[in-house]
């Protein structure tokens, strides 16, 4: 499915320098991926750092932005602040590490593989791998599913986080109350 999104657009390619015109945007299970439509342009590690900040969910995958749908839902981020603050409160009581909620995370700098998880961990020996940034491959991470996202994370995602060497991936579907 193909579709036009004048706004999206024209933030990245004005972030980018480029003409609107230049970008398709298509969507797949509701993540929308942003490509050019002319001769082959990807962007390194840095120049995504370099766009404008965005609270919309955007991850580089070896090279092309990937914007997923609008904010999550209320009760996907109900579910995630009660996840954190779990997690947090034992990660603290027993100074484990430091949990977040979504950052980038650089699964790979040279492919430019740039993902968001829902919360991270990383553990106390590992937390040099922080840098405004995770640089590496977390302890932890956690995908809360959603109808839009969930396709992906069970199959992609969770590929990349074992080929990369995420210690722990869970998958929590809200709809059957699992992880």
């Amino acid at each position: 499915m193909h579709a036009r999104d004048e706004v999206g657009t024209s933030c990245l390619s004005e972030a980018l320098g480029l003409r609107p015109e230049a970008f398709t945007l298509s969507a797949d299970d509701g993540i929308v991926v942003v490509g050019m439509t002319g001769p082959a342009h990807t962007l390194s590690v840095v120049e995504y750092f370099d766009l404008e900040e965005t609270n919309r969910p955007m991850e580089l995958v070896y090279g092309v932005v990937v914007r997923e749908p609008a904010m999550p839902s209320w009760s996907h981020q109900l579910l995630s602040g009660r996840l954190i603050a779990l997690l947090s409160s034992h990660v603290e009581e027993l100074s484990l590490g430091q949990v977040s909620p979504p950052v980038d995370v650089v699964l790979d700098a040279e492919a430019a593989l740039v993902v968001q998880p829902d919360i991270v961990f990383i553990s106390h020996e590992r937390l040099g791998i922080v840098h405004d940034r995770v640089w590496g491959p977390p302890d932890l991470v956690v995908e809360i599913l959603s109808p839009s996202t969930a396709r992906r994370d069970r199959s992609v995602k969770l590929a990349w986080y074992r080929q990369y060497g995420v210690r722990e991936c869970w998958l929590v579907a809200p709809t059957l109350r699992a992880v």
